[in-house]
């Protein structure tokens, strides 16, 4: 398999709904790209309803996962892109949180970007789209070339195999050491500890014209406050490994998971409700991208 979709998914089939009809707008999952549901175990899964919800959306190809257990989201994430790396030889996936509506050329404009990323610099990088804007249309519009390195908005990125396995000790190690109990008995206190202590092998990227500008700061952030999150650890492996994380400046991703294990009404609507989701046909073709003038900094 080239490139294969990933969708963890628990308990929330009426967002999974609305992400599984914006994959069946991409030309790629009409044709019959996979689309694999990473269904995680327990009492609230909800894995039945949201089979049936994939099959109700008419995905061409669709494979299942599916957990005996509870395994919650990080090993659950861990063990399906090992699986889609290593026994299925997958060379490229594209990730994407079972609460991320997109545009339906989202997966053209990443191949894209990755492409041209590949083609004019060294520190070869995991793409993914901002899930927060809040810029005007004609703002969007005018900056839907920039892209930039990112700390965060992980919930949808695209990563190829050679990212996967130079990045997998540290996560392997995460998932080992702190993964295997239920989430509500995690030790977070060694969980902060093992991060930071991580983040002190990080290594300044040299200045060069092949060298992505990587401005944002992120062993400061594990230095001074630092995180416990799935997607801290995940964007930490990734700089670790050599690469960084590069987002369109303009969404084209939107966040819609008001309730979640983290999330609260409030919480986004602070952060994410006056984001819409525009469509830009351009994307479909677009080639060329312009990184956002910033200093390299480590």
């Amino acid at each position: 398999m080239k490139t294969t979709v990933l969708i963890p998914c628990y308990n929330r089939p009426d967002y999974l709904w609305q992400v599984l009809n914006d994959l069946m707008a991409t030309p790629q999952v009409r044709a019959g790209m996979p689309v694999v549901l990473a269904c995680d175990g327990g009492p609230q899964a909800t894995v039945q309803d949201n089979i049936a919800l994939a099959i109700k959306a008419r995905i061409p190809n669709l494979r299942c996962i599916v957990r005996p257990d509870n395994f919650g989201t990080g090993r659950n994430v861990y063990e399906a892109k090992r699986y889609l790396f290593e026994e299925c030889q997958c060379e490229s996936v594209f990730y994407l949180e079972d609460d991320i509506r997109v545009s339906p050329h989202i997966i053209t404009l990443l191949t894209n970007l990755q492409r041209w990323l590949s083609a004019n610099y060294t520190n070869a990088c995991v793409v993914g789209s901002s899930l927060f804007c809040d810029q005007t249309s004609e703002e969007k519009l005018t900056n839907s070339a920039i892209v930039s390195d990112c700390g965060y908005s992980i919930a949808n990125h695209m990563m190829t195999r050679e990212c996967w396995l130079l990045s997998r000790p540290w996560l392997a190690d995460y998932v080992r050491q702190f993964l295997q109990c239920d989430y509500n008995a995690r030790d977070s206190k060694r969980i902060h500890a093992w991060m930071k202590a991580q983040s002190e092998k990080l290594l300044g990227y040299e200045l060069g014209a092949k060298t992505f500008p990587v401005h944002w700061k992120i062993k400061d952030h594990f230095q001074s406050a630092p995180s416990t999150s799935q997607d801290a650890v995940t964007v930490l492996a990734f700089r670790l490994a050599g690469f960084s994380h590069v987002v369109t400046l303009t969404n084209r991703a939107l966040h819609i998971g008001k309730i979640g294990l983290h999330s609260t009404s409030e919480i986004w609507e602070r952060e994410y409700g006056k984001t819409t989701l525009d469509i830009y046909d351009e994307d479909n073709t677009r080639t060329y991208f312009r990184p956002t003038p910033q200093t390299i900094q480590q």
